[in-house]
């Protein structure tokens, strides 16, 4: 058995909803005798008369009005699926995961989701806050869809790009003997009392490397796996601290 086409379908949802052929060959910009064509196809297909002719005039017969009924329903689901593809495309509905060192997931990307939601109202996201290593095993596996890091992830399936860069500081008590230096280099802190990340930690390696090459030795008894930690008062913090950049 033969299946009608969408277009025999389209020009008989057109005739029933304007109600004349010519109006219906306007709408779907075909000439008349294309969509006469069609609706006589359609008949033709489906074994039924959809109308009676007289003068010219068409007139639906109760197994149209049957048809057009299944047929809505076919074309609100169609609308849907079209409407649903459009709102993907444009990250108006759906869900978002990301996952991003506290450093940024706690202050900034939360102001960055917030304005994104002005526009994408309708979008469901998911914050996780975890360290460097995670976003990238996070990021590459797929369970987030963004990952925000410190420290680039050369992995084939991730795609990354520099969203800003800023520059290394040294948090030091106020009074501390390097207070008054701008600027602080690893041959300062010999010797120094170093809170650092844990060993884990793809930043503590890249901080490590720079004492490494300038041949200077720290005194290292606290590690933390987040920024925030690791700038926080420890015990007998002494005074309150500010920072200076640091040089390598």
């Amino acid at each position: 058995m033969s299946m009608p086409t969408y277009r025999q379908i389209e020009a008989f949802k057109a005739v029933m909803e304007v109600g004349r052929v010519t109006d219906a060959a306007n709408k779907l910009h075909l000439s008349q005798p294309a969509v006469s064509k069609l609706l006589a196809n359609l008949e033709l297909v489906l074994g039924l008369q959809l109308f009676s002719r007289s003068k010219k005039r068409l007139t639906p017969t109760a197994e149209a009005q049957a048809l057009l009924r299944e047929i809505n329903k076919v074309f609100v689901g169609i609308q849907a699926v079209t409407r649903l593809a459009s709102e993907l495309g444009n990250m108006r509905i759906g869900e978002l995961t990301i996952v991003s060192v506290a450093a940024f997931g706690q202050r900034h990307v939360p102001r960055v989701i917030a304005e994104f939601l002005k526009k994408h109202d309708s979008v469901n996201i998911g914050l996780h806050l975890r360290n460097s290593l995670d976003v990238a095993d996070w990021t590459a596996s797929q369970k987030a869809d963004i990952g925000i890091s410190m420290m680039p992830v050369d992995h084939p399936a991730v795609r990354h790009e520099i969203l800003c860069e800023v520059d290394a500081v040294c948090v030091i008590p106020i009074g501390h003997r390097l207070c008054k230096k701008r600027f602080i280099e690893p041959r300062d802190l010999a010797g120094e009392t170093f809170i650092s990340f844990t060993p884990d930690g793809r930043l503590r390696h890249v901080i490590d490397s720079v004492f490494e090459r300038a041949r200077v030795s720290r005194d290292l008894r606290i590690g933390a796996n987040r920024s925030t930690s690791v700038r926080r008062p420890w015990p007998n913090p002494g005074p309150p601290s500010r920072s200076a950049k640091c040089s390598s």
